[in-house]
């Protein structure tokens, strides 16, 4: 009974080996990976493409793409429309990292109607700016540390009117003399 249990013992645990041997070979990841890609706090779960992130299928601005998984933040985002401008100062926060945040903005933007126009990176904050319209677009993509936590991605989009000379029209001033005939 006891070398009929060992036997049946021996085959289980060597069955068990080859099993584990076979998945290893068949390209499955090693238990601390694994282990690491099942912990939700670790995982990024913002979609992407093999080009890099989704944009959200439903934006707060239109012609404004955001990368899925980013939030607004809604305390201290505005923006402002009339018939001929508008204006946006929207800031949002997410968990991708600041190049795949710019890949992003450098391949929707076009794609929404936007002209690329410039961009810079110092002291690891990038900056993007488009034209559309009589509009100029920043984008100002840069990270929020966070004390014993991951930082934070935060996007900044900035629009404004924007003029084709950099002089804005001003109503030349009256002289002495057209004042005293609007006084009278």
């Amino acid at each position: 009974m006891i070398t009929r249990t060992l036997i049946l013992f021996s085959v289980f645990v060597g069955l068990l080996a080859v099993a584990g041997c076979g998945s290893a070979a068949s390209g499955s990841q090693p238990l601390a990976l694994s282990a690491h890609k099942s912990d939700p706090a670790l995982i990024n779960t913002t979609p992407r493409t093999e080009a890099g992130l989704y944009p959200q299928s439903r934006p707060p601005i239109a012609d404004l793409p955001v990368p899925a998984g980013f939030k607004i933040v809604e305390a201290t985002s505005r923006s402002h429309q009339t018939d001929a401008q508008r204006t946006v100062d929207h800031t949002y926060k997410g968990r991708d990292s600041r190049i795949q945040v710019e890949r992003f903005y450098r391949r929707q933007m076009p794609a929404a109607g936007w002209t690329w126009r410039d961009s810079t990176m110092a002291d690891g904050v990038h900056m993007l700016h488009f034209d559309k319209d009589d509009h100029r677009c920043a984008v100002r993509i840069s990270l929020e540390p966070r004390p014993l936590r991951d930082a934070v991605t935060v996007i900044h989009i900035d629009v404004r009117p924007h003029h084709a000379s950099s002089q804005r029209h001003v109503a030349p001033m009256p002289d002495s003399r057209n004042l005293q005939s609007l006084t009278r």
